[in-house]
C-alpha cells in the first residue's frame, strides 16, 4: 500500500463474530466505529541509511567507459542502472562543463551523480521514501592523464616532447658536421710554398670545435 492514511473498521462478518459473543447486547451500525491506519513515508535525507551514493571511479584516458554504481542506505530497494542515469559535471575555463548520460573522456576530475531519470527509478523502487536532493550524494570520476601520474600533476605535456625532440635534432645535426671536420682535418692537405721552406710555409686549418673559424699561419 502506499503512504497515507485510512480508514479501517470491522467487517460484515466481524460485526457478526461480536454480536454472536455478546447475545444480550443490541448493536447498531454506529455501534462499530471506525479507525485509521496511517502509513508513513519516510525522509531519505533524515539518515545515510536511506543515502545514495555514487560510488568513485578512476580510470586512464583512452580506457572504456567503467559501469558506474551507487551505495544504497540499507533501507533501500535496488534499481539497475547504466550510464544514462548519470550526470557528470567539471569546471572549465570558469564555466560549468555537463555530460548528462554519457561519459566524457577527456582527462580530468568530474562530480558524477545520478541524473533526473537515475533518481526517478529509485524513487519509483521505493515509494515509501521521500527523496530530496540532497538524499542522492555524488562521488567522484577521475580521467588520468597518459602523460599525468597524478591528477594534476603533469610529467611531460606535449610541448616539452616537442622540444626535446628539436633539441636532439639539433644535437645529431651538430655531431654530423663536428664528424666530417674531424675527417678533413685528418685527410687535410697543407698548402706550401714553392721554395719548400718549413718555416715559411702557409696553410689554412679549419677548426674542429667551430666550422666558421680558421687557423691561418
Amino acid at each position: 500500500m502506499a503512504d497515507g492514511v485510512y480508514s479501517v473498521s470491522l467487517s460484515a462478518a466481524g460485526q457478526a463474530k461480536v454480536e454472536a459473543a455478546n447475545p444480550n447486547y443490541t448493536f447498531t451500525a454506529d455501534s462499530f466505529l471506525p479507525g485509521q491506519f496511517i502509513i508513513e513515508v519516510n525522509d531519505a535525507t533524515a539518515s545515510q541509511i536511506n543515502q545514495v551514493h555514487t560510488n568513485n571511479k578512476t580510470v586512464n584516458q583512452g580506457d572504456s567507459t567503467p559501469d558506474f554504481t551507487v551505495t544504497y542506505g540499507s533501507n533501500l530497494n535496488t534499481v539497475n542502472l547504466t550510464i544514462v542515469d548519470f550526470i557528470f559535471t567539471t569546471m572549465k575555463n570558469g564555466k560549468v562543463v555537463v555530460f548528462n548520460g554519457v561519459a566524457p573522456t577527456e582527462p580530468g576530475e568530474y562530480s558524477v551523480n545520478l541524473n533526473a531519470i537515475g533518481q526517478a527509478k529509485v524513487k519509483v523502487a521505493n515509494p515509501h521514501m521521500v527523496f530530496s536532493a540532497s538524499a542522492f550524494l555524488p562521488g567522484r570520476f577521475t580521467i588520468l592523464s597518459q602523460y599525468t601520474v597524478n591528477p594534476g600533476t603533469p610529467v611531460i605535456s606535449i610541448m616539452v616532447l616537442s622540444l626535446q625532440l628539436l633539441k636532439n635534432q639539433r644535437y645529431q645535426k651538430h655531431q654530423v658536421l663536428q664528424d666530417q671536420f674531424k675527417n678533413q682535418a685528418t685527410n687535410q692537405v697543407l698548402l706550401t710554398s714553392q721554395n719548400q721552406d718549413p718555416m715559411n710555409q702557409h696553410g689554412i686549418v679549419l677548426s674542429q670545435d667551430n666550422p666558421m673559424m680558421e687557423h691561418q699561419w
